[in-house]
């Protein structure tokens, strides 16, 4: 897991593009197993500027995969500003948009090569496609 524009460690068991996650073997998979293999914990220190941040794996040589299937989220960290009275009074709306590739209505298998050449881009906010937000007149949303 790979966070942009946060201010954590990137090592260890944090924010470190280096770390490896094997798929679970076949044994494993057919047992079921409901347990966690990889723990992934990033500190966020007290003092980190609040904000809205973008996290996606981070596998080298399959990240664009990753992120165009629809491997990618926010974090929502809070601060200070948070306490602003015109800004604690708004109503926050978590928003992430996402471009994913899609063929016959399916996230193509990720091979070799240049997948995602001429595969349709299908655009997302929070998972879904064209959403509507409404706001009553005078409303303050975040």
């Amino acid at each position: 897991m790979h966070t942009h524009g946060m201010h954590v460690s990137p090592s260890g068991y944090a924010d470190n593009v280096l770390r490896a996650f094997a798929p679970r073997t076949a044994d494993e998979a057919a047992a079921g197993a409901a347990e966690p293999r990889y723990v992934t914990t990033i500190h966020v220190p007290d003092d980190h500027p609040a904000g809205t941040y973008w996290y996606h794996p981070h596998l080298h040589g399959s990240i664009a995969e990753q992120i165009v299937g629809g491997m990618a989220g926010v974090i929502v960290v809070e601060g200070d500003v948070d306490e602003v009275p015109e800004i604690k009074a708004a109503a926050d709306v978590v928003v992430c948009m996402n471009e994913l590739k899609v063929r016959d209505g399916k996230v193509p298998a990720f091979t070799a090569g240049n997948w995602v050449a001429g595969v349709p881009s299908v655009f997302t906010v929070n998972g879904t496609v064209n959403p509507t937000i409404t706001l009553r007149p005078g409303a303050v949303q975040r």
